[in-house]
């Protein structure tokens, strides 16, 4: 499954998680933080969290 960024419609974070592979697949994303339902599909947050992660490999 590949990854995806998401948004926390309750809480506003953003994380990534699995998409699920297949669309009949039935896959309930949660947010770590809330542990809410209510999350959309979001590039920015996808884009943010790779940059947090090169600069984490970069040191800044």
């Amino acid at each position: 499954m590949p990854i995806q960024g998401y948004e926390c419609r309750r809480c506003g974070f953003l994380f990534e998680d699995w998409k699920p592979f297949d669309p009949g697949e039935v896959y309930v994303v949660r947010c770590p933080k809330c542990g809410g339902t209510d999350v959309k599909e979001s590039e920015a947050a996808k884009e943010y969290l790779e940059l947090v992660r090169d600069m984490g490999r970069t040191g800044g």
